[in-house]
């Protein structure tokens, strides 16, 4: 049992190891409107691959189930931004139950993305709309 163990926990652990990660925000983002934030994922080892991913980005997650060796693979995840202003984002945290979901490892990659969330948009005024005075 200890043997599976240690042969459990060092591929759950190789599973989360050597990814690399680059996040793309949308140019125009609001408070309290969700925008799909766009994440490449590469693997930077080419004999293992990688299974059951999870990311998580605030306060949203998305799933990879599998990222093939050697492979790049884009997956989208829903954000929000609660308030408006410069702000950046450094890193991107992982998980895995992988292989057996005995354990669940985590830990994250650094990422580098700025970004500037807009005041929020309001309704043109009814008077201005219908031509109004």
């Amino acid at each position: 049992m200890l043997g599976f163990m240690a042969v459990s926990g060092f591929f759950g652990l190789r599973n989360l190891q050597r990814l690399d990660a680059i996040l793309l925000l949308p140019d125009e983002l609001y408070p309290d409107i969700p925008a799909l934030a766009t994440l490449q994922i590469s693997p930077r080892s080419r004999t293992l691959s990688h299974y059951l991913l999870k990311f998580h980005l605030r306060s949203a997650s998305a799933v990879l189930p599998f990222l093939r060796r050697g492979k790049s693979a884009t997956i989208r995840v829903p954000v929000t931004f609660t308030s408006r202003g410069r702000g950046s984002i450094d890193h991107i945290a992982v998980s895995s139950p992988y292989p057996v979901n005995f354990f669940v490892r985590s830990t994250s990659i650094s990422v580098n993305c700025d970004y500037l969330v807009f005041p929020g948009p309001k309704p043109l005024p009814s008077a201005l709309a219908a031509g109004g005075e």
